[in-house]
């Protein structure tokens, strides 16, 4: 059944025509999927051997990077730098800086706890990383290693006002160009759904010249902004339909009260612990942490949370072959240099190899 819906997909692609160096316009968000998955997204988990004359030469196509924009005109900008009023824009970052505070309060208070000494360290800023996905406005820009997540925002919400060009698009950029251009990589705590479902990374953007950049080094792919198209995935049964925004009211929470703190407060300096203290008083801690309290419970944690990483690890940097999988040495040492102290400790498991550098990849396997 998957093969014949590859055929399927594969068909579908072939409604999309280039229309400039960088630009491909598509029938519909369909073929538009479909010709990102068969042309970018596939290619981009394997890795291919070819004869060469001193000997077996291995090529690793670059991984991309997608992102789904609603109207095709509109410049690459976070949501932060989108709000035109300077008041708003600071109160706004003010709140996104106070619910960051409070998630790292709130797992760095579960990572210190007893049961917890072999669980994956905590990266830097993954607090705010999760506070940009459950609806802060952030200087940060969401990019996904899945075509699908990007094809999904882009015609979420059909056309949005004030757009006029009638097109929604998807466009993409490989992993070093985005690394250049401030890619941060975070793995995130494992109770941070949505990132991993979407397989969700970042570039800073700190102002509008960093966001010409980026357009300047992505091509896009142009496609009606409606009918949706949901984020889907391929089994053995064919496609099927992902829910890539689970609901999170804890969450949901946080950022509503972190909203009415940020408008209501007189200072702009944010403590903590405190309030973690309040907001956990009215709306308690996340489930996770109530459900890790037993110290038992938290030492069966670690597997289930390196799981969580490696898969998207996985998704970023392995690559299959014929007689195996290798990691792309590039990948790996990206996402080494944006998550020092978690890959100190994934050496000790070596998860990550062999390397596709390596040259005895091909004798190995699965």
């Amino acid at each position: 059944m998957a093969d014949d819906f590859e055929t399927m997909a594969i068909g579908w692609a072939q409604n999309v025509e280039q229309v400039d160096e960088r630009t491909w316009r598509a029938e519909s968000a369909r073929d538009g999927w479909a010709w990102l998955w068969s042309h970018l997204s596939s290619v981009g988990r394997a890795v291919f051997d070819r004869e060469h004359p001193e000997g077996v030469q291995r090529i690793v196509p670059k991984k991309m990077l997608f992102r789904g924009q609603s109207c095709a005109e509109w410049s690459p900008l976070p949501g932060l730098l989108r709000i035109p009023d300077a008041n708003d824009r600071q109160t706004a970052d003010h709140a996104a800086r106070i619910m960051e505070s409070v998630i790292e309060t709130e797992f760095s208070m579960l990572w210190n706890s007893d049961g917890a000494e072999n669980w994956p360290p905590l990266a830097e800023r993954c607090g705010y990383a999760s506070a940009q996905h459950y609806g802060a406005k952030t200087n940060l820009l969401d990019w996904s290693v899945n075509p699908g997540t990007a094809v999904h925002f882009a015609t979420k919400g059909g056309q949005p006002p004030g757009c006029t060009c009638g097109k929604a698009s998807v466009a993409w950029i490989s992993l070093e160009d985005a690394e250049s251009l401030g890619l941060e990589l975070v793995i995130p705590p494992p109770f941070v759904t949505r990132l991993y479902i979407q397989r969700g990374v970042f570039t800073v953007v700190s102002e509008e010249k960093l966001a010409e950049q980026i357009a300047a080094k992505a091509q896009r792919i142009l496609f009606p902004p409606s009918p949706h198209f949901p984020q889907a995935a391929i089994d053995e049964e064919g496609l099927k339909s992902v829910q890539i925004e689970p609901p999170d009211p804890w969450f949901e929470n946080l950022r509503n009260w972190s909203i009415s703190e940020a408008e209501n407060r007189t200072s702009s300096e944010i403590d903590p612990i405190p309030l973690s203290m309040i907001f956990n008083a009215h709306h308690g801690n996340h489930p996770a942490i109530v459900g890790a309290r037993d110290s038992a419970i938290r030492f069966l944690y670690a597997a289930d949370l390196f799981s969580q990483a490696k898969d998207l690890v996985d998704q970023l940097a392995r690559r299959e072959h014929l007689s195996g999988h290798c990691y792309d040495d590039s990948v790996i040492e990206i996402i080494r240099r944006h998550n020092p102290e978690f890959f100190a400790w994934a050496e000790t498991t070596r998860e990550f190899r062999p390397l596709c550098s390596e040259p005895d990849t091909s004798s190995r396997q699965t």
